[in-house]
Order: C-alpha cells, then structure tokens, then sequence
C-alpha cells in the first residue's frame, strides 16, 4: 500500500490559499475535499478541479517550503501515489522557476500559493512559473553564512572537525576565501546558533546535523551555479567513465562517486570536478558540448591536503550528499529520500571508499 497523503492545520492554510491563487492564475474552479476517514485517522487531502462540463480529482502533498531535502522526500512520496494510479500534486508555499522546470520534468504535477502551476491531464494542460509570493519576506533569505562565500566556509569546517578552533587567518586558506569574509560569516553562524564561542577553549560548531542539512539544501542554488564549468554529452556507452582515468586535478562527484562507493545506484548523471575543462578528456572521449548533456563539468572548491596527492578519486561525501539532493533523480534510479540518502552515505563510509565520517549521518 502506498503512502498516503495527509495535511496538517499549517498545511491546511497553505492548501486554501494555493487553491485559491490557482483559481486566480489558471481561470479554473477549484476546491478542497476531504475523504472519509476512520476515527482518529488523518484526512487525506483531495482537490478538485473543473473547467466547463470537465473535471478533475488529484490527491495532494502539502510541504510549507521546498529546499533539497523536502523536495526530494515530496517526489517520493507523490511518486508512491503514483503508483497507486492515482493523479497527485505538490502543494507548497513557493516554486521557483528551477525547481518548476525540475519537477515538469518529472512530469511531478504543483501548484503553490504564488499562483504557479503544473498539472497536464487529458483536456488540462497548465504551466505558469516565474509568480513571486506577496509576502516573500516571510519565506526567509539565504543567510549570508550560506551564500557562495559562506557556502565554501561552511563546506570545510563540515568536511574538517576542529576547524572552527584554529586561525581565522588558517580557517580562510583551508576555505579559499578572503580573510575579511571568514569575520562576518562566523559572526553570521554564531547569530544561527550553529558556533559558539567558549572564551579560552575556543570555538565549537554546535547544532552541526542542522547546519548540514542547512548547507545541503542551499548549495544547488547558491554556490554549485557558480561553479559549473559546462554540461557535455558523448556518442560513447553510458558506463564509459568506468574506464576512464581522470587527471590528478579531477574527482568523481554525484552518481557516479556514490556507484564507486557502493555499487548501489547506476548514475544517470556523470559528475566531474576539476580545477580546468580538462580538454584532454573531452578529446579522449569524444565530449561535445550540450546543455542537456548527462556529463556536468564543475569546478574544484575545496582545498583539502587528503585530495592533494590524488590519493582519493571522490569528492568529499557531503558534497556527493549534495549533488544526489541535486539531481533529484528519477525514481526509476532510487527514491530521493532522505532516508535513502542517508543509508547510501553510511554504506559508503563502511566501504572506506572516503577519509572523511560523518557521525551525524
């Protein structure tokens, strides 16, 4: 038996108002229903919509805001009604335009209280993305602690344990940022909650699972745009890159560094960072530039001693962690869940495929 879709009273004010924007935006009739359940049992959320003599019924996932963990866990659970062939849709807060082109692609059905929409059934066909929330202030920004900066000093005291104790001078060679910068994103981090300061015993990273998950869902939009050298496509089969040797600058990210680590998952997506367009790969292997391409080429951030005598041919975990949350890939590959995740990283750090553990994991 498949999952089944369920609302809060928060969800319910976000459901009323997204059905009511989704009136307004796509000229249909639209209303909430609610199944018969037993005693005790949560109801199940239903809403119909109409246009003319026309009707349509989709069960639905509320999630207030959409970052890459409840993303992925909202496609997996509309996935599991799905299966159940029932038509179902993503209800939240707020879509934005990438996670709208994601989720299409998908063929994942939304709407959201902007007015922004998706739903393609016979006789029904709404695509509107690019509305902004009224009240945007109140979704919350980015703290400059995971901007792209931030991002990069966050990502090594993550990665590094006991980074947050050493020099602000050392923490900013170790990140690859400016020394002014290190100043305000600590301060930032403190304001979070995720540093505290203990006098004479120095620094402490407290709440780290939180600051994890805080990092792992900024990084699609923040910092990995910033970093993305190209998208490539090759005439070669799809496990090319099983043979392929990469030079001392490069690593595996994504699918393919968690197929590496283990052997649980066939990447649809082959992740490459590096510190140039390594021509002469392209050249061994027929790469050709695509924005569609299933070969991403990033740019190498991280400034760690165990990556530089090529001793290891990943990226760190938690940007592997990062880029699967990323993809959000097909459940035909694996449910994104967080769970899923979650197990992934803890068989990979059995294999000691990586130097680095992660005990919040």
């Amino acid at each position: 038996m498949g999952q089944t879709s369920t609302v809060s009273q928060t969800s319910e004010d976000i459901l009323s108002q997204a059905v009511h924007s989704l009136a307004k935006s796509a000229g249909l009739q639209v209303s909430i229903e609610a199944s018969k359940s037993k005693p005790r049992a949560r109801r199940e959320a239903v809403v119909g919509v109409e246009d003319g003599k026309a009707r349509w019924r989709f069960r639905v996932e509320v999630k207030a805001r959409l970052n890459g963990h409840t993303l992925g866990a909202a496609i997996a659970a509309l996935s599991d009604i799905k299966r159940e062939k029932a038509p179902a849709a993503l209800v939240a807060t707020h879509i934005n335009p990438v996670q709208a082109d994601k989720l299409r692609n998908l063929e994942i059905e939304f709407f959201d209280t902007a007015g922004n929409a998706f739903l393609h059934r016979k006789g029904l066909h709404v695509f509107i993305t690019g509305r902004r929330p009224q009240a945007s202030k109140a979704l919350g920004r980015p703290a400059r602690a995971f901007n792209q900066t931030g991002s990069r000093l966050v990502f090594a005291l993550l990665c590094q344990p006991g980074l947050e104790t050493k020099s602000y001078r050392d923490i900013a060679k170790e990140a690859g940022i400016s020394l002014g910068a290190v100043n305000w994103i600590m301060n930032d981090l403190k304001s979070l909650g995720h540093l505290s300061d203990l006098g004479a015993r120095g620094r402490r990273i407290s709440n780290r699972k939180e600051l994890l998950k805080r990092w792992v869902s900024a990084y699609p939009e923040q910092l990995r745009p910033k970093l993305i050298l190209g998208r490539y496509r090759t005439e070669r089969p799809a496990n090319w890159w099983q043979k392929a040797e990469l030079p001392s600058e490069a690593f595996w990210g994504g699918e393919v560094a968690a197929q590496l680590g283990t052997r649980y998952l066939k990447p649809q997506t082959v992740t490459i960072y590096a510190e140039s367009n390594l021509p002469r790969l392209q050249a061994q292997y027929g790469l050709r530039r695509d924005p569609k391409g299933e070969i991403e080429l990033l740019r190498k951030f991280w400034k760690f001693d165990e990556w530089d005598g090529k001793h290891l041919h990943t990226a760190p975990q938690l940007l592997t962690y990062a880029d699967l949350f990323s993809h959000c890939s097909t459940p035909t590959v694996f449910p994104p869940t967080e769970q899923r995740m979650t197990s992934i990283l803890a068989l990979w750090s059995k294999a000691g495929t990586n130097s680095l553990t992660f005990e919040t994991l």
